[in-house]
């Protein structure tokens, strides 16, 4: 957990005139959060606590209708506040602001429970006192009476009591945030967490990295795209005529990355082709126009029959603006062309190193840094990333059939290797879309 960045919150910028003392809960309003639990601790506290206190529910989904339903029915939603899902980098004002932070997770109904909960960490981090649920991986981070409150699960009567004890006992308080504070600087801390990552792999020599990047230039081998960047516009030409049944003539397209400017000027030859990036690094101009710009896309609503992000989002710096704004300048109906490297896939294709990118994002970029490979930043996203960025009943997966047929969409393989890919039924490569070397989707808006 990044400690500097979660101790920068200002109370005020979310706080206003709010004078009560603030309970906040931080998580997506889902069975196993056990929010409905602390709806009901809450109702339960006496009077004097409820009049001097307000519960910040931070966050959203599925459940959110029903808790809001269920703060009505209590008598209680004067006093609760539904906050909605709020931007990563505005938590840390969030925390500032409360008096007590509260995980009353839960085991749901299909067994699933709280992880390790880097919730909690953030939370320590900001010295915000905890009370939590003794389930899942929640004890692993929180001790009880040390660097929180543990609380029996599905209990709200033992979540209700705790929560008057900590509001009104400031010694107790600030000996946890102090323990909570201590154990997450020692133990969570990136640069804690770094140091003992460099001091197990300080040992591996630089002619072992030679040696993985040898191998990994094995990877592309028999299975890439053939030539140039022109056959890679080909191959979207042809997922895109798929997917939209149309001649992919006189359309409006918007190219988001335009890097050497290849595919762009491929499309632009019978379309109207617009691209960007957020620099010019064109070596082919012609057939398009082109804009510098980051992930605020300078178009209006509904401009674009086509987007493309071909290989673009795990540079971003703001995936979720990314996304939003291709949907905002798309036309109803309209297509986007999403391809991206998957996280699962062992294989990093932009340092071409195995395993290293599993490491969480901030130890990753800091490992490249340290064995001098680091270039720029990369994040890699997973297949529940791509369901949860694009609604996934509006989404197609294209590189199971990419897998199955490669010839068709201009990869290079021999013909034996050929037969055995189509030999592969198509539920199993349905089945295994999460593990596959790179994401190819269409979005239908």
């Amino acid at each position: 957990v990044d400690i500097e960045h979660f101790q920068s919150g200002i109370a005020n910028n979310v706080q206003g005139n709010e004078s009560r003392e603030i309970i906040l809960f931080v998580g997506r309003l889902v069975e196993k959060k056990g929010v409905k639990y602390l709806l009901d601790a809450y109702a339960q506290l006496p009077t004097n606590t409820q009049k001097k206190s307000i519960l910040w529910i931070v966050g959203d989904g599925d459940e959110r209708a029903s808790l809001e339903q269920q703060a009505k029915q209590l008598n209680t939603s004067k006093n609760i506040k539904f906050w909605g899902e709020v931007q990563n980098m505005k938590l840390p004002d969030f925390y500032a602001a409360a008096s007590l932070f509260v995980v009353p997770s839960i085991v749901d109904s299909k067994g699933d429970t709280e992880g390790q909960g880097v919730i909690l960490l953030e939370a320590m981090a900001s010295k915000t006192p905890i009370i939590a649920t003794a389930v899942g991986g929640i004890p692993e981070v929180i001790k009880h009476n040390e660097t929180g409150l543990l609380v029996q699960a599905n209990n709200p009567k033992e979540l209700s009591g705790s929560i008057e004890s900590l509001l009104n006992n400031s010694h107790l308080s600030e000996h946890l945030i102090n323990k909570a504070l201590k154990e997450v600087i020692a133990t969570y801390d990136w640069q804690s967490v770094s140091q003992q990552f460099f001091s197990l792999f300080s040992k591996v020599k630089k002619s072992k990295i030679e040696h993985l990047n040898k191998l990994a230039g094995l990877h592309r081998t028999g299975f890439s795209a053939r030539s140039n960047r022109e056959n890679k516009a080909k191959k979207i030409s042809t997922i895109l005529r798929e997917e939209s049944g149309l001649s992919l003539e006189n359309l409006s397209i918007l190219d988001v990355g335009t890097g050497n400017g290849d595919i762009a000027s491929y499309l632009g030859r019978k379309n109207n082709v617009v691209s960007v990036d957020v620099s010019d690094t064109r070596q082919n101009i012609q057939n398009f126009n082109f804009s510098i710009c980051n992930e605020y896309l300078p178009f209006k609503n509904k401009s674009f029959d086509i987007v493309i992000s071909n290989h673009v989002i795990e540079h971003v710096h703001d995936q979720k603006l990314h996304i939003s704004e291709i949907k905002r300048v798309l036309k109803k109906d309209g297509l986007l062309y999403l391809a991206t490297p998957n996280r699962l896939w062992p294989y990093e294709v932009h340092y071409k190193l195995f395993f290293l990118h599993y490491l969480p994002q901030p130890l990753f970029l800091n490992s490249l840094k340290f064995f001098g490979l680091y270039e720029e930043d990369v994040e890699l996203i997973t297949l529940n990333d791509v369901n949860t960025l694009l609604e996934k009943n509006k989404l197609t997966s294209y590189s199971g059939k990419i897998i199955k047929n490669p010839k068709k969409y201009l990869m290079n393989v021999s013909p034996l290797f050929e037969k055995v890919l189509n030999s592969i039924p198509d539920k199993l490569l349905n089945l295994t879309t999460f593990i596959h070397p790179t994401f190819i989707f269409t979005f239908k808006k």
